[in-house]
């Protein structure tokens, strides 16, 4: 939802979250910018991410500090066709996933002004690693009066190939996971809400623009989001509750991961 919008914008967010059960981790924050600019049928995306996360110390040797730099190219062809390439690196201090890149590729088409068809692939290089992930998904997009509603059904199946470490050899070689997101707008209020169903580690999420580089196979996500625009601001609050499983260490536990999000956006 963060990307769809067609006006340019700069957002700064603002993450906190917790783990409970961990053997490795026990909270953390997380800033983020994020820049969009488009023009003639054609958009770039920037963003820059920055997540310290205390630790247990054993296992870990010090604390989690993670940069993470997005950036994506969005290409309008014919009248109803777009393609995207886009492109994501890793420095983590600590874990073996240090150094990774993500490259990747997608193409839309929308069918009618309500439906579109989407399909993504990424193509993870790690030191230790290959991932491929293939995403693809069905947009809504449907106006009541001065409600405007969108929906987003995505299936995303992901391999996990050439494992050379204890940190991925736990991981199974292949995930099959589904998730809806939801957005309702009305009168420069919003709702966001957004499900994810089934196994899946090393995912690309938010298409493109989030990446879980740690070996934790989660199992569900769930998430909230409230805001209001006021011209050329936009406010928003958000809740994502996540449950998981660490691969690396012995954990008989399920780990799972509460966050609260405050972001603001301007548009321009």
């Amino acid at each position: 939802a963060q990307a769809s919008g067609a006006e340019d914008y700069v957002s700064l967010q603002y993450d906190y979250f917790n783990f409970t059960h961990s053997k490795q981790k026990d909270y953390g924050s997380r800033g983020t910018v994020h820049a969009k600019v488009s023009g003639e049928g054609k958009s770039f995306q920037v963003a820059y991410e920055k997540t310290l996360t205390e630790t247990y110390k054993p296992p870990m040797s010090e604390d989690l500090n993670v940069n993470k730099l997005f950036a994506r190219y969005d290409q309008k062809l014919f009248s109803a066709d777009r393609y995207n390439l886009g492109v994501i690196m890793v420095k983590d201090n600590i874990v073996p996933t240090d150094g990774g890149k993500l490259f990747y590729g997608g193409y839309l088409h929308r069918f009618t002004p309500l439906l579109a068809l989407q399909g993504d692939f990424y193509y993870g290089y790690y030191p230790i690693m290959k991932t491929y992930q293939f995403d693809v998904a069905l947009k809504l997009h449907k106006k009541f009066g001065e409600l405007d509603t969108r929906a987003v059904v995505v299936l995303k199946d992901i391999v996990v190939d050439e494992c050379s470490n204890d940190f991925c050899a736990n991981a199974e070689p292949n995930y099959l996971t589904a998730g809806l997101r939801v957005k309702l707008d009305y009168d420069g209020y919003f709702l966001h809400g957004a499900g994810f169903i089934g196994k899946r580690v090393f995912a690309v999420m938010m298409e493109g623009f989030a990446l879980q580089h740690h070996a934790m196979e989660f199992d569900r996500t769930y998430m909230a989001g409230f805001g209001k625009r006021i011209g050329d601001m936009e406010l928003k609050v958000k809740y994502t509750y996540q449950r998981a499983i660490e691969l690396p260490v012995p954990n008989s536990n399920t780990v799972t991961i509460d966050a609260v999000s405050l972001r603001a956006k301007y548009f321009f």
